[in-house]
């Protein structure tokens, strides 16, 4: 399934937590390498949860389904659902207040681990070199981060990960306006490399991590793991 992109649906359904448990997981580490669905299910995380903490009604997501494939024309049916709702959809979230913030203006990409083809941040003169700062009971991580505001990157490398199954390491990316933007942390023998690069790079305030529950979660829930202050 890594190779292929999972079903509109069946994000949704993993968004709500109505996927088995089975499929939870297999969406959960196809997300960890697609772009394209994390995207997808990024978007649905900011419509169901953002402006409401309450469970949306059952049938909601049923109505909104069939509603905007109703109205979707056969040549728009490979877009990205969530900005291709039609009006009558887009009615029936305001209704219950599920609103989109401007999660898609965030302008960078992201690579993990083997994705990283280079790094030469890390020669960069101009990077400066900082360094993961473990919190609470976690001592043994331990790693580095190089950021360069001019090439506008970002690389964490990070070791001492405690291998877990039923949940997943989250990154946090604050900015100096205090929005937060949440990355899901591959591990590997527990080490993580994460490359950021984009605009918003020298924007950055904050980068810190920790436990979530699998998939993710849309702001920090679970007990911090690190943090790499940027600006004094």
């Amino acid at each position: 399934m890594s190779s292929k992109h999972f079903a509109e649906e069946a994000l949704i359904d993993f968004v709500l937590g109505e996927a088995p448990e089975d499929r939870q997981h297999e969406i959960s580490k196809h997300l960890e390498k697609c772009t394209k669905c994390r995207d997808i299910t990024d978007n649905w995380i900011e419509v169901f949860n953002q402006q409401t903490n309450a469970q949306p009604p059952a049938d909601l997501k049923d109505k909104i389904w069939k509603e905007a494939m109703t109205k979707r024309s056969p040549r728009k049916k490979q877009r990205t659902f969530v900005f291709g709702l039609s009006s009558a959809a887009a009615v029936f979230l305001l209704l219950f207040g599920l609103l989109m913030d401007n999660h898609s203006n965030y302008r960078y990409k992201v690579a993990h681990n083997d994705d990283i083809v280079t790094a030469n941040i890390q020669n960069n003169p101009q990077t400066e070199q900082l360094s993961v700062i473990p919190v609470a009971d976690f001592n043994d991580i331990k790693g580095r981060l190089w950021i360069n505001g001019m090439s506008q990157e970002l690389l964490l490398e990070v070791d001492g990960l405690a291998d877990i199954t039923d949940k997943d390491y989250q990154l946090w990316v604050i900015y100096d306006n205090d929005e937060i933007k949440g990355e899901l942390l591959s591990t590997v023998n527990g080490t993580s490399r994460i490359l950021i690069k984009g605009n918003d790079v020298p924007q950055f305030k904050i980068i810190k991590a920790s436990i979530e529950p699998l998939g993710g979660s849309p702001e920090p829930t679970g007990p911090e793991t690190f943090v790499v202050p940027l600006k004094k």
